[in-house]
């Protein structure tokens, strides 16, 4: 008879609860992913550096944080530790300014995909309750002091802005709708804005399908309303 000497593997504490995860629920334990991305290579990040990965500068993003940071703040129940707003807040921008996947998000940011999915859902609920304070019509004082620099730089009398409208994508025409697809071919929708001339925004309005025109869009906003209603503007 011949004995076969087989070797043995010894499994780590780690090892086990994996293994045994596995069998009760079929997925994995621990899932690799890339550590400190947000706590060591954020932090080294320039300006400019921001911008590429962003879309915004550094200053921006020290601004949003500081503004936002206490919408952020949840409280914690047990399990992993508490992401902090820093994180949350980068992760939603990554998102918004790549697109990525809730997949290569958590790579990046080391959490899972259902936990990226809520800091992007938690962010932008924070973004939406401070949405009136960020982006409002100037008041008639300051109308008058945008009339007068744009007026100084372009030689153009009685102007506060610009307005113009763009197409924000879609995946896919909301509700098989094809009047979402607009004249370049993709399912789109309408986004009406209006900047000064540092470029802040000043009024949005969006919902309208892409096919629609922009003079259609104009004319159903609150904005040509206030406008038509002598809200908006001062007069000299």
């Amino acid at each position: 008879m011949t004995i076969v000497h087989t070797p043995i593997q010894v499994l780590s504490y780690n090892n086990v609860i994996g293994a045994l995860f596995h069998l009760l629920h079929g997925k994995r334990w621990d899932v690799p992913r890339i550590e400190g991305y947000s706590e060591r290579v954020i932090p080294r990040f320039i300006s400019e550096d921001y911008r590429v990965h962003f879309r915004i500068s550094k200053d921006m993003f020290d601004t949003i944080h500081e503004e936002i940071e206490p919408k952020l703040i949840f409280e914690h129940r047990g399990g992993n530790e508490q992401i902090t707003p820093r994180k949350q807040l980068l992760l939603f921008l990554c998102y918004m300014a790549n697109n990525e996947t809730f997949r290569e998000l958590g790579q990046y940011f080391g959490v899972g995909k259902s936990t990226a999915h809520v800091c992007i859902a938690r962010v932008w609920e924070a973004f939406c309750e401070i949405f009136l304070d960020i982006i409002q019509w100037p008041s008639l004082q300051r109308q008058d002091e945008l009339s007068r620099e744009i007026q100084l730089l372009h030689m153009l009398p009685n102007i506060i802005g610009a307005i113009d409208g763009t197409h924000i994508r879609l995946s896919s025409c909301l509700s098989n709708d094809n009047d979402y697809y607009n004249r370049k071919g993709f399912p789109s929708m309408q986004l009406q804005l209006v900047v000064d001339n540092t470029l802040k925004i000043l009024d949005v309005y969006s919902g309208w399908p892409g096919c629609t025109h922009d003079a259609r869009v104009l004319r159903n906003s609150s904005l040509c309303r206030r406008a038509e209603g002598g809200e908006l503007f001062w007069t000299t």
